[in-house]
């Protein structure tokens, strides 16, 4: 259940938890321009402007008048310069939901937006919610994709991960989603825990970016699924990623 119940709140929650990089309820950080190539032509990314600005920007495009909203962004290229926005919307103590928009920064124009998705009472009550994203482009193609990291404990279960959101046209869908930590010894006690690690790094390969993955499991018990021993690569192919053991 505890599975079932991470993987959807990292799908369904832009990687529901307070990303162990700073997620919900953060200012924008406007990051350092840098610059990137598509075709020899130069894009350079521009800096996020205020929260409270990117805030009313979306309050006004949802019809949301009464609605506490907060925002982090990240500047990128999708192809053009533009900001990666993990929005969350309080609508009352018991309904909350969040959403990936990637706004152009030129016009503020929506080049593309993820599903509106509902954050458990129980989540959002725990201080979860939203996502900070890097933008990394993994395939070369000057668009880039969303990555971020996310950990829960809940029920006695610690689960950490790593998950990257990408572009389709007007969409964005998850592309990838790797357990990186998963800890249950406070659910079933020491005799039955399992505990696995995953480090996973993004690696340059040519023009595009994989991720490495090295596996551990460090407990005697039966491990879920999730978990793997040994290295693994994971490469953007089409909408999502392929792993080659």
């Amino acid at each position: 259940m505890m599975q079932a119940v991470s993987r959807h709140v990292a799908s369904l929650t832009l990687g529901l938890s307070l990303v162990a990089l700073g997620a919900c309820g953060g200012a924008s950080k406007p990051a350092t321009p840098v610059i990137g190539a598509k075709g020899g032509a130069a894009v350079a990314t521009v800096p996020c402007p205020p929260e409270a600005e990117l805030a009313d920007a979306l309050r006004a495009r949802w019809a949301l008048t009464n609605a506490d909203v907060d925002t982090t962004c990240t500047p990128g290229r999708f192809p053009q310069a533009g900001w990666a926005i993990s929005a969350v919307v309080d609508l009352s103590e018991d309904e909350a939901w969040d959403r990936i928009v990637v706004m152009a920064a030129s016009d503020r124009a929506v080049i593309a937006e993820s599903e509106q998705h509902a954050i458990p009472p129980w989540a959002r009550n725990e201080g979860y919610g939203g996502a900070l994203f890097e933008v990394v482009d993994f395939d070369g193609d000057g668009v880039d994709e969303l990555t971020s990291r996310g950990s829960e404990n809940h029920g006695g279960t610690d689960v950490a991960w790593l998950a990257v959101e990408r572009l389709s046209g007007r969409t964005i869908a998850q592309a990838l989603w790797l357990q990186t930590h998963y800890d249950n010894a406070a659910e079933v006690g020491p005799e039955e825990a399992v505990e696995c690690n995953v480090d996973a790094t993004i690696v340059a390969q040519g023009a595009s970016q994989i991720v490495v993955a090295v596996g551990t499991v460090t407990s005697p018990g039966d491990a879920p699924s999730d978990c793997f021993v040994g290295r693994r690569e994971y490469r953007l192919s089409g909408d999502t990623f392929v792993h080659a053991p």
